[in-house]
């Protein structure tokens, strides 16, 4: 045996499987709340994330069943009588799901797009040495560095009024092009 090769056994001999079928090398066993699934602490924060994530959900799903009135009436409130004509209305009209198509068609198509483009630009420049690497890197930090926000409006007028591309495909995909390394629309 070789002298790798006899340390790698003696590694696995050494190695212990917990319970749970997850293997610890040397012997050692996890400490703490490992296993347990936090301390009341965690859970709390957590419930507090949860809360404050959902909430805004919730409240949005329970005014759909409400009337305008009862919307001005009492805000927080429960619906009642429940209104289902709101949803009913908008699952049958037809211009909801040519809006539901399009912005499936968009979110497929700008995702394979950057991941595509991504990947060809990620890996030469994992994978290879060459000159002005750091520099072409630098570009692709920038461009993550550069808040969308900012280019809104500027491009904006120029795909609506400069190209007359205002609610086309076209001006759709112009708007969400990535720039280096993102995602964001």
């Amino acid at each position: 045996m070789s002298g790798s090769t006899a340390s790698a056994s003696k590694a696995l001999s050494d190695a212990v499987i917990d319970p749970d079928g997850i293997t610890r090398g040397g012997g050692r066993r996890p400490r703490g709340n490992a296993h347990r699934g936090g301390t009341p602490l965690v859970w709390g924060i957590a419930l507090v994330v949860v809360a404050a994530t959902l909430g805004p959900v919730l409240y949005g799903l329970l005014g759909g069943f409400r009337t305008n009135g009862q919307l001005a009436e009492n805000p927080a409130g429960l619906p009642d009588p429940w209104v289902l004509t709101n949803y009913t209305g908008v699952l049958t009209n037809p211009a909801f799901w040519q809006y539901t198509w399009n912005s499936t068609v968009i979110a497929v198509v700008t995702t394979l797009i950057v991941v595509v483009f991504g990947t060809m630009a990620a890996y030469p420049l994992a994978r290879y040495s060459f000159k002005g690497r750091e520099h072409l890197f630098f570009v692709f930090v920038m461009g993550l560095l550069f808040p969308a926000t900012v280019a809104v409006i500027p491009l904006f007028i120029l795909i609506s009024k400069d190209l007359g591309l205002a609610n086309t495909w076209w001006g759709s995909r112009c708007r969400r092009r990535p720039s280096p390394c993102r995602s964001r629309s």
